[in-house]
């Protein structure tokens, strides 16, 4: 699922998703009962969805990390300033292995943007995702 801290910068930042006219959905790997509760508990204002069984992980060629890469610097730094910017990290729900990405899509179905993660917190920021959908 995603971690609090990700999903609190984009409830900051929706209405520029919004003022760029695009939507924003997140795929978490937990299932329906914990999509809501997540979606509920930090008043998300868009979709998200489950996927248990990682099938769009698989299908957008997101992979499982390597100790490395969840223990790495950038990986703790990153939980680190989740933990001080109040947004905490939860704990994982399905694979805590699985590396995270961010795609921007067109309405034809075309990648305009494609972000797999290299390590545990490799998450572009909002303000990439818009740009790279405004382009």
């Amino acid at each position: 699922m995603l971690c609090r801290e990700q999903a609190t910068r984009l409830r900051r930042h929706h209405q520029e998703f919004v003022n760029a006219g695009v939507g924003l959905v997140v795929i978490g790997q937990g299932d329906a009962t914990a999509v809501t509760a997540f979606q509920r508990a930090l008043d998300l204002p868009y979709p998200v969805y489950g996927d248990p069984g990682r099938a769009a992980y698989r299908a957008f060629g997101l992979s499982e990390g390597t100790v490395r890469q969840l223990t790495s610097v950038a990986t703790l730094a990153g939980y680190a300033r989740a933990v001080l910017s109040g947004a905490g990290v939860s704990k994982p729900s399905g694979n805590g292995r699985q590396l995270p990405g961010a795609f921007v899509i067109d309405r034809d179905g075309v990648v305009r943007y494609s972000h797999p993660a290299t390590h545990g917190a490799d998450i572009p920021s909002p303000e990439r995702l818009v740009a790279a959908a405004l382009s």
